[in-house]
């Protein structure tokens, strides 16, 4: 198993078709959303999370049956 991390347009012209494929809805340059769905008509099979601080997507991530949908904090601060 060889793990990447990509850009989406790393990944998309790379000819790389992953197994799966961890999101966030708003990235720089390209939505999760488009993104999940570039990576459906490549490989219907891949696993597909989302990872956001963006609730308000879920109803249109789940139109892709993505794996999981995990929300995060949006602001808390580290420690």
């Amino acid at each position: 198993m060889t793990i990447l991390s990509l850009v989406f347009k790393e990944l998309i012209y790379s000819g790389i078709t992953p197994d799966i494929a961890f999101l966030d809805v708003e990235m720089p340059g390209r939505s999760g959303i488009h993104v999940c769905a570039e990576l459906m008509q490549k490989n219907v099979y891949v696993k597909i999370i989302i990872i956001t601080s963006f609730p308000d997507y879920l109803d249109e991530a789940m139109n892709f049956h993505v794996y999981r949908y995990l929300s995060k904090p949006k602001n808390q601060i580290r420690q």
